[in-house]
């Protein structure tokens, strides 16, 4: 018998335990901590006092308590049990089976509903009258019966607690059946006649008998069943009345009579034949006593294809599946016949009478799933819906707000629950709560515990159960509120911690090496140049060169709100208005002066100047100047051609026409989308930055869209993302998409452009910013390099209808030099970044699931060039740097005169025994301009297989490399497939403007436009000709 019930399913949850769990899933009985001593006294019926148990003279009155022995008779009893037995027990907490009657509630959440009570059950009729006789229990209107069952085999028992008395009345009472056994009454603060010390009174319960808890023993008294009172089976019926809020009169009366009709109905449940249960199965006797009570479809193969959309007829095919409102329970949920639903993406489970899903149900492309109205208490069993992103669990009455932080650390990409973006609030459990108590975890190790020095199996196991239950009682963290939340985290962490020390990773490293390593990365920096004010802009003997941006002084602005609304306008009027005190710039040109167009277009005002010479106007019928080079054989297809349409000025100081000194440095396509995003159609609209201000420029028109500008600030770099955004009223959620924009103050500013919205900042650095970048895979997560030689990972999460927001720091990386430019991996997005900065390159390991939030780098990636460094070359600056595929990267040093692809897996396969420093797996090298200017940044178009980048004359050296890998590797550098000239566009009265540095480029999806940055405050659009 022992070992039959130590197979059984243990109900254990948080600190709970029972014989089960400790003795075969090694969990720990939380003891009492011997801190505070306790009076032991027995309660005497006849004299209703509470005497000492060691038979001493000390006694006090003890009112509430009210036994009536043998209130049934053995016959009785025995029908009782067997009308108990015919119906299926539920595994409860410490060891306990229970059955309910009785209404759905949450007391947490004050929140009663009927869900599928229909009445007590019939057997009870007789018994409910015949209490009601007693003086003690007129007038009692149960509207409850909960049946327990207690088993020594189990380790059954019951904590001491006090009852709710929101929705229960006055009056608790228990029908005691099979065995003897002891009601515990226990008061903590103690009585002041006893001095210090909790007061324990035994309350006897003989078999058969009735007892009533009322007045000071139920509202001041604790009640509970302690394990070494259960000496064989004990089975107790529990009926509770309602309070005097859901009583005639009361505020919820309405909901109180109706609760009184049902649960006085005395419902008549339909079972088997004892006969015939008896030979069958335990859980299928479980399983058709269930099908007795409520008829419910069975779910097969037939009822999967019926209930899907679209049609189809094959389960593998599946997308959707609606199974709601089938009043299925979790037994009814074949596991092995929905696992093969491998493509099920959203799966509604709503109105259903589930309390948790089956062991091992494999769903790995499930994305949204709906488990709202339904019964559900154990959410640990989601935990293998590892790409589950969206749910819902509204109405779920036992669900508690330790649950609703449980499902964000067990769902590792769940960012919407209940209808609300929680991402930000998820990544700090993830990720922030659980380091902090981690760090507790293993300080309570260090200082208490050490692994046995011969490891068997008994020892580790005895050591863990030992830490588990130190962890438990020891680590406080966070409110009051989340203390269950707490020690079930401390105890899964503490059983990670085990695991990895008894199974060590190899991920460590010599200390010795990295110093080693960061010895050698010691290279000193290369000297930027300062923009030459002298120069003439017409000077074509001048070489244009580069002011670095090392060079800004660190001028730390005044902290602002988090919700700064500054409002970009559309630029409309020639003059300039002046700026009000929090940057905002209501109104700024858009089509005069500040914008040259290349081509005469209807609708256009006649104002717009060209800037082109005579000569030059044939460059808007045909192709720009280029030298066609020998790459067309290695591509092997017709490069597409692009001419220029737009050259504009949009970032003068004060919009001056004369500004042709501001510096852009960084511009960034708006990101299609679709359903329902704010983007449709093709991606025309490119964000610019540079100087004060962050422009978008429809690349089609050439009409600078909206303008945000801030006094003061130079920005340095950008990037779009789509978060999430609440509807008004909190109510559903849509994509929105944002702007990220920093320079020189430290702070990156927020923008939602369809809003004209500059919706928030907040400080990244006290140190310029010199890059930013959104993850392609979690669009909330932000990584910012800044001056003081780092690269942090934010939080910046979704923002709901008005605008609030909130950021997190997730990740530090120190690098050793100013970070230029920052890469994802397209193929492990989540775990690898690669950062081109001014010493060289590396690469970082970002995956959140590792202890350390600061991290240094994983390894540097060494170049063929560094082998020509000597005292006047130092190739250790890689200002350009992109994916091209989801492998092939392409990146360049300054002074190099080249670009070099490479791969990356063949890169990292180099690394043997963990080494911090590997040479790139150079696929080809790119000719490129030999020019020692700094900071001229190339980019890639993935789809069309480009790689663009600009040079020191205004020229695009553009690279068509689609079929690069099937040509034979040659030592030499290929050529541009063409090269673009600088368009040289026109000044008003003085004459043609030459070819500035090209700071940057880039480039929509389908390399329809093509837009550049120059040092000179111009920004020129290129569109690409359709091949007739």
């Amino acid at each position: 018998m022992a070992v039959e019930m130590l197979r059984s399913k243990c109900g254990c949850k948080g600190i709970r335990t029972c014989l089960i769990c400790e003795c075969v899933n090694g969990k720990q009985l939380l003891l009492d901590n011997g801190q505070s001593p306790w009076h032991n006294f027995i309660y005497d019926p006849c004299l209703r006092r509470a005497v000492l148990s060691d038979g001493g003279s000390l006694s006090f009155p003890f009112s509430g308590i009210y036994l009536w022995n043998n209130f049934i008779t053995e016959e009785e009893e025995k029908d009782l049990i067997t009308n108990m037995d015919l119906n299926s027990w539920k595994d409860s907490q410490s060891g306990r089976r229970k059955q309910d009657f009785g209404p759905k509630v949450n007391f947490k959440k004050r929140k009663v509903r009927l869900g599928d009570f229909c009445g007590l059950p019939a057997i009870s009729r007789n018994l409910v009258c015949r209490m009601s006789q007693e003086p003690v229990l007129a007038g009692f209107q149960p509207v409850e019966q909960c049946n327990l069952e207690y088993h020594p085999h189990r380790g059954s028992s019951i904590d001491p607690h006090l009852d709710d008395t929101w929705l229960w009345g006055e009056r608790l009472v228990t029908i005691n059946l099979l065995s003897d056994t002891t009601l515990t009454m226990s008061l903590e603060q103690g009585l002041t006649e006893l001095g210090q010390g909790e007061v324990r009174v035994s309350v006897h319960l003989p078999r058969r008998s009735l007892v009533v808890v009322y007045g000071e023993a139920r509202h001041r008294w604790k009640h509970s069943i302690h394990r070494h009172d259960i000496h064989e089976r004990r089975v107790c019926s529990t009926y509770r009345e309602l309070s005097a809020e859901f009583q005639f009169g009361g505020e919820q009366h309405t909901v109180g009579s109706q609760l009184l009709d049902i649960a006085l109905g005395f419902k008549v449940i339909r079972r088997l034949p004892p006969s015939l249960v008896s030979f069958l199965p335990g859980k299928f006797q479980d399983y058709l006593c269930a099908l007795c009570t409520l008829k419910m479809p069975i779910i097969t193969e037939k009822l999967l294809l019926e209930k899907c959309t679209p049609k189809t007829t094959k389960l593998e095919q599946i997308k959707t599946l609606n199974l709601a409102n089938l009043c299925l329970k979790c037994a009814d949920l074949p596991a092995p016949l929905l696992s093969r639903l491998c493509c099920l993406e959203q799966l509604d489970l709503s109105g259903n009478r589930l309390q948790q899903l089956p062991p091992r149900l494999s769903l790995p492309s499930l994305r949204t799933l709906d488990l709202s109205n339904n019964d559900m208490e154990d959410v640990t069993t989601l935990n293998s819906l590892t790409n589950l992103e969206e749910l819902r669990m509204e109405d779920n009455l036992y669900v508690t707000v330790t649950d609703n932080y449980k499902l964000m650390v067990l769902l590792p990409k769940l960012r919407v629950y209940n209808g609300k973006d929680i991402s930000t609030t998820a990544n700090h459990m993830r990720f922030v709560n659980s380091e902090n108590l981690r760090k507790r975890v293993l300080a309570v190790w260090e200082t208490s515990f050490s692994l046995p020095n011969v490891p068997t199996a008994e020892k580790l196991a005895s050591v863990e159960r030992d830490f588990v239950n130190k962890v438990c009682y020891t680590v406080k963290y966070g409110p009051s509120s989340l203390a269950d939340y707490t020690k079930w985290r401390v105890e899964m962490i503490a059983k990670e911690h085990l695991c990895s020390l008894t199974e060590p990773n190899d991920d460590g490293m010599d200390s010795e090496e990295l110093a080693s390593t960061k010895e050698n990365c010691s290279v000193p920096s290369p000297v930027k140049r300062p923009h030459s004010n002298s120069a003439a802009v017409g000077d074509i003997t001048l070489t244009p060169v580069k002011k670095s941006r090392a060079s800004v002084q660190d001028k730390d602005s005044l902290r602002t709100s988090s919700r700064l609304k500054t409002t970009p306008q559309k630029a409309e009027h020639p003059r300039t208005t002046t700026a009000s005190p929090t940057g905002q710039n209501p109104a700024t040109q858009t089509r005069i002066q500040s914008k040259v167009l290349l081509t005469q277009k209807k609708g256009l005002r006649e104002k717009s100047q060209p800037l082109l010479s005579p000569e030059k106007k044939k460059l808007t019928t045909t192709a720009c100047v280029r030298q066609q080079k020998a790459g067309n054989e290695i591509t092997g297809k017709e490069p597409v051609r692009l001419q220029p349409v737009h050259v504009l000025q949009c970032h003068s100081k004060q919009d001056s026409p004369d500004d042709f000194s501001t510096q852009l440095w960084a511009c960034a396509f708006q990101p299609v989308q679709y359903n329902n995003g704010d983007v449709k159609g093709e991606s025309r609209i490119v964000a610019t930055c540079g100087g004060e201000s962050v422009c978008l420029i429809d690349c089609d028109t050439g009409l600078v869209m909206k303008k945000y500008k801030v006094p003061g600030e130079e920005f340095f770099s950008l990037a779009w993302s789509t978060v999430l955004m609440s509807r008004e009223g909190n109510v559903g959620l849509r994509p929105c998409s944002i702007l990220a924009a920093g320079g020189k103050r430290g702070l990156v500013k927020l923008l939602h452009p369809r809003a004209n919205m500059a919706y928030g900042e907040f400080r990244a650095s006290r140190k310029p910013l010199s890059v930013l970048r959104f993850s392609p895979c979690q669009g909330n997560f932000l990584f910012t390099g800044s001056y003081d030689k780092k690269i942090v990972m934010w939080d910046i999460g979704g923002v709901d209808s008005e605008y609030n927001f909130k950021v997190i720091q997730l990740l530090v990386l120190e690098t050793t030099s100013v970070p230029l430019h920052v890469c994802l991996s397209p193929a492990s997005p989540d775990a690898h970044l690669i950062a081109a900065c001014d010493q060289g390159l590396h690469s970082y390991d970002i995956q959140l699931n590792k202890n350390m939030m600061k991290r240094s780098e994983d390894m540097e990636i060494t170049f063929p060039v560094y082998a020509k460094e000597d005292k006047d070359c130092n190739y250790h600056t890689i200002d350009g740097l992109a994916f091209l595929t989801d492998d092939i990267v392409a990146s360049k040093s300054q002074m190099q005169g080249s670009i070099y692809l490479w791969s990356w897996s063949l890169t990292q396969a180099q690394r043997a025994n963990k080494k911090k420093v590997v040479c790139a797996v150079i696929l080809a090298e790119l000719q490129w301009s030999s020019t020692d200017v700094p900071y001229l940044s190339l980019n890639t178009c993935p789809s069309k297989g480009y790689v663009v980048c600009g040079d020191e004359g205004g020229r695009l050296w553009t690279y068509h490399v689609t079929d690069l890998l099937k040509v034979k590797k040659s030592d030499k550098a290929i050529p541009a497939t063409e090269i673009l000239e600088w368009p040289t566009p026109v000044r008003k009265g003085k004459g043609p403007v030459e070819g500035p540095c090209i700071n940057s480029v880039a480039m929509d999806s389908e390399l329809k436009y093509l837009v550049a940055l120059s040092d000179k405050n111009m920004a020129i659009v290129w569109r690409r000709i359709e091949s007739s």
